[in-house]
């Protein structure tokens, strides 16, 4: 493996080794950089193996203009995680409108709640605007045509998190707007992608039982598990792209993968995050077996496992002690993943 990295700069201008880079010596830049580091702000994102079957499954869904697909997961494996990775997959391979909404429980449910609710997490800036129902369902439906004319589409994606908060009354509604969306002159396709606990289940059932085939056949025909990280070989996978500046780039244009700028050294020594997969996943079990159990990590756990382990590194790169216990097993211990098992 070479050490003379580079990178280049605005039409091919050759700039320093990436050894020599500002972010990876100690310097103030280094120091911003980490303030500023998407791991720091929790705002990494990747597309996990399991992202990526469901990602083929919402692309078929598109694809033949399904009018919805679900997905079911336990709380904390990344559901919310997996709906930002998927839209800027969206955003970067599919000519489709994308919106996006956290289905809420309120004490007294009304079309009013229901339509502020979408226009307010829909970004609009007039959600409280006016007092009828009538007013806020036509403000949201002008701006989800708006949206969808603009991309020259002829659909619109809806991303619905914590979907299990919705009943019956919720799902009409909605359903009431894909109609809506669907006459003559705009012939829009709402495509519901929606993500829950496994509450979700019982709500299908309820509306089975109520005879709402309307509303199952439409929004949740089709019921998915979304599944956590489950082997060495997906955890090796995700750690691949925390070692790729292709897909982990931090900063933006500086050619430093997410792995590379916590452990500079090692990694131009040949060090690589994928070669932790063995022992984090180790780690994962052994917090798992303290229960009796088997391991399914969600995103989350992982993620925070992670990030663990490189701030253990930072702060011995900034004099701070060597831990005395396996570092792994510290990061997967701060993760507070063991809480989690039953």
């Amino acid at each position: 493996m070479t050490n003379d990295l580079s990178v280049t700069g605005p039409a091919g201008e050759e700039r320093l080794p990436l050894q020599e880079s500002p972010f990876l010596l100690r310097s103030g830049a280094r120091e911003t950089a980490f303030e500023r580091h998407p791991i720091v702000l929790d705002r990494a994102k990747f597309p996990t193996l399991s992202i990526r079957n469901v990602y083929k499954i919402i692309s078929q869904a598109v694809v033949h203009r399904e009018s919805g697909v679900a997905f079911i997961a336990d709380y904390r494996f990344g559901k919310t995680y997996a709906i930002d990775a998927l839209i800027k997959q969206f955003h970067s391979n599919f000519k489709v409108a994308v919106c996006s909404v956290v289905a809420k429980h309120h004490d007294r449910s009304s079309e009013v709640s229901f339509y502020t609710d979408l226009l307010s997490d829909c970004g609009h800036t007039g959600a409280t605007i006016g007092r009828t129902a009538v007013e806020r369902r036509a403000r949201l439906l002008r701006m989800w045509i708006a949206d969808v004319q603009d991309t020259g589409s002829d659909c619109l994606l809806l991303f619905v998190d914590e979907a299990q908060s919705w009943h019956e009354e919720q799902w009409t509604f909605l359903r009431d707007l894909s109609n809506d969306l669907q006459r003559p002159p705009y012939e829009i396709r709402l495509i519901t992608v929606s993500f829950a606990q496994p509450l979700f289940r019982a709500i299908r059932e309820s509306l089975l039982g109520a005879e709402r085939m309307d509303l199952v056949a439409r929004f949740m025909l089709r019921v998915n598990q979304f599944k956590g990280i489950g082997s060495i070989e997906d955890a090796t996978a995700l750690f691949e792209m925390y070692d790729d500046p292709n897909v982990s780039e931090h900063p933006a244009r500086s050619g430093i993968s997410y792995s590379n700028f916590f452990r500079p050294k090692e990694y131009f020594e040949g060090w690589r995050l994928q070669n932790e997969a063995a022992d984090c996943w180790s780690a994962f079990v052994a917090a798992a077996g303290k229960k009796g159990g088997q391991p399914e990590v969600g995103m989350l756990w992982m993620a925070s496992a992670v990030r663990n382990y490189l701030y253990l590194h930072w702060n011995m790169e900034h004099g701070g002690k060597i831990p005395d216990q396996n570092i792994w097993t510290m990061a997967v211990a701060e993760s507070d993943y063991i809480s989690s098992i039953a």
